[in-house]
């Protein structure tokens, strides 16, 4: 009877992963972009969770769009002559594998420029994704600009940030490769404020972590690049706080979670009785573990547990096999009425076309972006955010620049996922 009943375990599905992408709304690679009347289509593409969004949008004729010329060097910000903060945005639009995400991001920027567009002019320098050419792209966009947003992969800002001096205020749109968000290692005009995994994994383990009756963890993952990381990160803050962790890993078997890993997992939950088990999983993984090892011990997660768009409601599948599982995701994807979110174009999605959470949050991730490059430009060193993809708190200028967000905690309720004030406690 239990092999039959595991057996069944096999026909929960996971997350398909498609991502549609945005069109790239530019003139030319490095020309002054005006907003475009039209909404923006996308069209569907593979791309990874979002470690590493578009929307109807219309112009209202307060953007520059004449030339600039391009000079090796400018004035800083508070000097110039021209009355215009000129945003370069480096984007690898013309990669195979980035350019949906990169002009979900920019789709988000232009969003960002159509609510807030006075005394700003975007000049767009597109890449193909590789170290070399985001470096000499970025050297381009430091002579022409005054603020710099992008790159978007942590192997562009790799490069960059280990070439020439960094003379010109950049919003990195990756996350520092470290294991701290506080200290990055990057060079102080650099900000990193890309949307991570990680740093989702950090959060729920300082949360839960209040919660004095808890001590042991067991930490899910499979072989998995981005669970690995999220693993890890929660891992190392985990034991950072005193506290005891342990790494299982799952084995997958024609894109399904062993049923033997289940087994062995559900025994040892039996014997140990852990406070917890966070999951690096997505959303179908979780649901196959949680119909094979039941509910008695609390499950936390990151934002790849949230697969559905925002406002669908009672038109989308429910999951209430994930009831009560605790997960952290931006406010674009949780509260669409939140005054912060509902000013902003939603997404897009063609008839044909299928919805991805993860574009979604690169759209997200631009609109704060530009908020953020707008705030620098103002001399604004000190600063906090309401933004859409969390609670930005900002410290740029003043020494090494630090970046922390905090996502919004949420919860599976009947098949939902429901906002909540804070991470719940198991």
């Amino acid at each position: 009877m239990l092999s039959k009943w595991i057996k069944g375990l096999m026909l929960v599905t996971a997350m398909s992963g498609l991502c549609p992408a945005t069109q790239a709304n530019t003139t030319g690679t490095d020309k002054p972009v005006p907003i475009p009347p039209a909404a923006i289509k996308v069209t569907p593409a593979k791309l990874p969770p979002a470690d590493t969004s578009p929307a109807p949008v219309k112009s209202n004729g307060s953007l520059p769009t004449k030339s600039i010329s391009a000079p090796e060097t400018i004035e800083p910000l508070a000097t110039k002559h021209t009355g215009l903060v000129r945003i370069g945005v480096v984007l690898p639009m013309r990669s195979t594998a980035l350019g949906a995400a990169a002009n979900a991001v920019y789709s988000g920027i232009q969003a960002g420029q159509e609510r807030e567009p006075e005394g700003v002019l975007i000049n767009v320098i597109e890449t193909d994704g590789t170290a070399l050419d985001a470096a000499t792209a970025y050297a381009k966009a430091s002579a022409q600009n005054d603020i710099i947003i992008g790159p978007l992969s942590r192997t562009e800002l790799s490069a960059i940030a280990s070439g020439e001096k960094i003379l010109k205020p950049t919003i990195a749109l990756a996350p520092a490769d470290v294991a701290s968000d506080a200290e990055n290692g990057l060079p102080p005009k650099i900000l990193a404020i890309g949307l991570s995994i990680e740093q989702q994994a950090r959060q729920l383990a300082i949360g839960v972590s209040s919660y004095k009756t808890i001590n042991k963890a067991f930490v899910i993952s499979t072989s998995t690049a981005w669970q690995r990381r999220a693993a890890n990160a929660f891992v190392a803050q985990w034991r950072k706080l005193g506290l005891e962790a342990e790494l299982i890993d799952l084995q997958i078997n024609d894109g399904y979670v062993s049923a033997n890993s289940l087994v062995l997992l559900k025994k040892r939950l039996h014997t140990e009785n852990p406070g917890l088990m966070f999951v690096a999983l997505d959303a179908g993984q979780t649901a196959q573990l949680r119909l094979g090892v039941g509910t008695d011990v609390a499950v936390y997660g990151t934002s790849q547990l949230n697969h559905r768009p925002p406002s669908e409601g009672q038109m989308f599948e429910r999951r209430n096999e994930l009831d009560g599982t605790r997960l952290l995701d931006i406010p674009w994807q949780l509260q669409p009425d939140d005054p912060a979110v509902m000013t902003y174009p939603r997404l897009v999605v063609g008839a044909d076309e299928q919805y991805s959470p993860d574009l979604s949050r690169l759209y997200a991730l631009g609109i704060d972006a530009y908020r953020v490059a707008r705030e620098i430009a103002s001399n604004n060193h000190n600063f906090d955010l309401d933004g859409v993809t969390g609670k930005l708190a900002i410290n740029f200028g003043e020494g090494p620049a630090r970046f922390e967000r905090t996502e919004q905690p949420a919860i599976y309720r009947d098949g939902l996922v429901v906002p909540v004030l804070g991470i719940t406690q198991p």
